[in-house]
């Protein structure tokens, strides 16, 4: 869940434990998932913009096929589109822990429980002299 992350992983993966925490209401963050908003694929996902800064990879699977690998990358491929076959469900996100700063930010019509009108994540990677961008919304 994403108060899970917020927890567990805030420290591993800054920028999207920052997205987590502007999800919906505390409920909300106790019970939606990075893989239920990466399945629903709205341009409004709050967890998009850092999974796509920080390089992450998409694990989905197939009861028939197995598991593939999909970068985040292209794994948007429309509003509300995804390149999961419609056999497959997402069975994980995979990113490596920050090796640089990380920073979320999201642009809304209110203060508390906003959709998204633009969001924006930097992460970046001074091993690689790289640094990774995401935009949702926009």
């Amino acid at each position: 869940t994403y108060t899970r992350l917020i927890e567990e992983l805030g420290g591993r993966l800054p920028g999207l434990a920052q997205a987590s925490r502007t999800v919906g209401s505390p409920q909300i963050r106790n019970r939606g998932t990075v893989g239920g908003n990466l399945g629903a694929a709205s341009p409004a996902g709050d967890a998009h913009p850092p999974l796509l800064a920080a390089g992450a990879e998409v694990e989905a699977e197939s009861a028939a096929r197995g598991v593939r690998m999909i970068p985040a990358a292209d794994f948007f491929t429309g509003v509300k589109r995804n390149a999961l076959e419609p056999d497959e469900l997402v069975r994980a996100f995979w990113t490596p822990p920050a090796s640089g700063p990380q920073y979320f930010s999201k642009i809304g019509t209110r203060n508390a429980m906003v959709i998204a009108v633009c969001s924006f994540a930097v992460a970046l990677h001074p091993g690689e002299r790289r640094v990774g961008t995401g935009l949702g919304s926009a």
